[in-house]
């Protein structure tokens, strides 16, 4: 007993002793972080992690919110090498890709799917859907005098794909047994890359010529003051500057018409079967692209701007840290969403080279709590932490949404 309550007191004396050592930082670093999460406002992950899979449609009918069904995916994969010299000053590039979608779907579709409808009762289904897809560029100045922080932060990013589609509609028609369905609306579709259609004429030079002269230009960085050793508050922001530019897009059009038998039919032996569908039941070509054509569109990557706060204890050895801001998605544009941000989180550092977080946040629109660990051998580190996530705040907690992320550092 004596020789286990020594370890415990050797062990956790060296994590008083190195929780803020030569493992938290190095001269020359290189990272590579790949974050993912997708998330919804209504089904549990779990659910469909069981080894009997029971799908209740009348339950999902009866607990769907009156908003309907939306799905959320953002991906961010990134890296970044940093030149640290000292405290006082840090420099490197930065890159990556940011994509971002959502899709709703209209609380009267899983209506249907739960309880059907009655005969000559229409069935009306409403839609609409957005994306965006960036690729990045920056370089980080960092600078530390005394107690003050600053650091700028400066990129070029290039647009690649945007889209909405905000009037899709379905209607279902049921009449003398048969349904009838009818899908129509339309979306926008803009990219400098050809990633849609079946375009066999593209010029190649053009296609990059779009690219590279859509870029925009936004600022971010930071000014942070260190109250004392133990606690700092930062301002961190992303302002736009330039817009980027498209310079095609496409229409995109639903076009659905078929029809369904549901009448039973008597066999030969007196069984009922159900009526064959009807030939007309295609929807390969549903939804269709249509030609490149010319334009000039302008957007911009979301505003950010927030403070946060930093306070250690016990020598780093407990770390709580909190964020509040604000968000606007498409800034300066007409359909420019403004939002609020906030994030707390606690993280408990063990002998210098491990730590474990804790943590909740709000940001472009997801509520996530996200559990993660690192470990760091000064040349190398490895974090890494999984995360639940809803557009639903009493869901995010259910495990309506899942994400996950690693980070490399390699350094020395």
């Amino acid at each position: 007993m004596r020789k286990i309550i020594l370890v415990c007191l050797m062990f956790f004396t060296t994590s008083f002793a190195f929780s803020k050592s030569f493992f938290d930082s190095r001269i020359f670093e290189v990272k590579v972080n790949a974050p993912v999460n997708i998330s919804n406002n209504t089904f549990n992950i779990f659910d469909f992690l069981k080894k009997e899979v029971v799908i209740d449609l009348r339950k999902i009918a009866d607990e769907m919110p009156q908003n309907g069904f939306n799905l959320s995916l953002l991906a961010t994969p990134n890296a970044a090498v940093t030149l640290n010299f000292g405290e006082h000053v840090k420099v490197g590039p930065r890159m990556g890709v940011e994509a971002s979608g959502a899709v709703n779907v209209s609380k009267s579709f899983f209506d249907f799917l739960g309880y059907g409808n009655k005969p000559n009762e229409d069935i009306k289904v409403g839609a609409d859907m957005s994306f965006d897809v960036f690729a990045y560029t920056g370089f980080l100045i960092g600078i530390k005098f005394k107690k003050l922080k600053i650091g700028l932060e400066p990129q070029l990013f290039f647009p690649i794909v945007s889209g909405s589609a905000n009037d899709l509609s379905l209607a279902v028609m049921n009449q003398n047994g048969k349904f009838h369905i009818k899908g129509s609306g339309g979306g926008v579709l803009y990219e400098n890359l050809p990633l849609f259609g079946n375009d066999e004429d593209v010029d190649t030079d053009e296609i990059l010529n779009s690219f590279t002269n859509g870029r925009g230009i936004d600022l971010g960085g930071y000014v942070g003051y260190d109250i004392s050793k133990a606690l700092s508050f930062t301002v961190n922001y992303k302002i736009p500057i330039m817009p980027g530019k498209y310079f095609a897009k496409r229409n995109a059009n639903l076009n659905i018409d078929a029809e369904i038998s549901a009448e039973k039919n008597e066999t030969e032996e007196g069984s009922e079967s159900e009526g064959e569908e009807d030939s007309a039941l295609d929807f390969s070509d549903a939804f269709t692209f249509g030609e490149r054509t010319s334009v000039v569109k302008e957007i911009h990557r979301p505003l950010k701007l927030n403070l946060g706060i930093d306070y250690a204890l016990v020598n780093n050895f407990i770390y709580v840290n909190g964020l509040i801001g604000i968000g606007v998605r498409h800034p300066f544009m007409d359909d420019a969403q403004v939002y609020p941000e906030y994030a707390a989180g606690i993280k408990l550092t063990l002998a210098g080279f491990v730590s474990l977080q804790v943590s909740t946040d709000y940001f472009d629109q997801v509520f996530s709590h996200t559990l993660a660990a690192s470990m760091s051998l000064r040349f190398v580190q490895v974090d890494a932490g999984v995360k639940f996530s809803s557009t639903d705040f009493i869901k995010s907690f259910s495990g309506s949404g899942i994400g996950a992320f690693a980070t490399v550092y390699v350094g020395f």
